[in-house]
């Protein structure tokens, strides 16, 4: 295909996607915005338990009396991550994600509370050498899924080298 078709195609589709933003965006803004309202004040403090996890994590040295640990820095940033995130879906009515989310926050909680309930620097270090094993597994796993794909000679090099 020519540069100069390319460019049509993709000035065409442009001008499409536009016009359809224009004749559905301010109604989906409009619906949007009435089915959050009654949720509004909620929403917003998800944001400012968003803004404390940002704050603990910047300040967790004082609070805790420790210098930082990569560990509880890790949980801080995943909930705060995590919090944002579900502020984001429930904003726009994404409730299937928001669920999703809201599992890992759970998660995010259960294990900065079995971490920090009793010998908390030596549960540290077993959470850290678990993320190395669990990633030191991930690629592993991926390692043989690459190596399953090569040896299956039914599967599309274009296939293989997508996934590379």
């Amino acid at each position: 295909m020519s540069e100069e078709l390319k460019n049509k195609v993709i000035d065409f589709y442009r001008n499409e996607l536009n016009k359809y933003k224009e004749l559905v965006g301010p109604g989906l803004k409009r619906l949007l915005d009435e089915e959050r309202a009654p949720y509004l004040k909620s929403l917003n403090v998800l944001y400012d338990i968003y803004m404390y996890q940002n704050y603990l994590l910047d300040n967790q040295a004082e609070y805790f009396n420790k210098p930082d640990n990569q560990t509880l820095s890790l949980f801080f940033i995943k909930a705060a991550g995590d919090i944002f995130a579900l502020r984001q879906c429930l904003m726009v009515g994404q409730l299937v994600s928001a669920s999703s989310i809201e599992r890992n926050i759970v998660e995010t909680y259960v294990n900065t509370r079995l971490v920090l309930e009793k010998d908390s620097e030596a549960r540290f270090q077993l959470y850290e050498e678990y993320q190395h094993a669990l990633l030191w597994y991930r690629v592993k796993t991926y390692k043989n899924y690459l190596q399953d794909l090569e040896s299956d000679k039914t599967i599309p090099n274009e296939k293989i080298n997508s996934e590379k």
